[in-house]
């Protein structure tokens, strides 16, 4: 996959999981990556993961579900990377429940960050994914 390399790629939800795989992928083909999720210790230890294959990795610990917070993302990615090339729209945690167990309030939490969020990163970056 040479195609990716020194592609400037976006991932969110990329401290663990899913996330996290598809970010080492990435770090693996040359690309240059910037990560993101809530938890600082696990993004830095993704980032030292990554690093050891020799990509260029980067960092910011955020809340996706805080106003503003995909404005901010976007402007530190941009200033490190020079633009985005890929987004990875990846954030997402729910409340664990049954159906019928869940509140209506734990139900909008999990939209808000599944689906809101996600678009919300998508469209601070769509300019610089326009660019690229």
């Amino acid at each position: 996959m040479t195609t990716l390399k020194d592609k400037r790629v976006l991932i969110t939800g990329s401290s663990r999981g899913i996330g996290k795989a598809i970010a080492k992928k990435f770090g693996e083909s040359g690309a240059r990556i910037f990560l993101c999720a809530r938890a600082t210790d696990e993004l830095a230890e993704t980032k030292s993961e990554i690093e050891a294959v020799g990509a260029e990795v980067h960092f910011l610990a955020l809340n996706h579900s805080e106003t503003g917070s995909a404005l901010t993302l976007v402007k530190e990615v941009t200033e490190r990377l020079g633009g985005i090339d890929i987004v990875v729209s990846n954030a997402g945690a729910a409340a664990q429940g049954g159906f019928l167990d869940l509140s209506d309030e734990a139900w909008g939490e999990g939209f808000g960050l599944k689906m809101f969020a996600n678009v919300r990163v998508i469209k601070a970056a769509w300019p610089f994914l326009k660019e690229s």
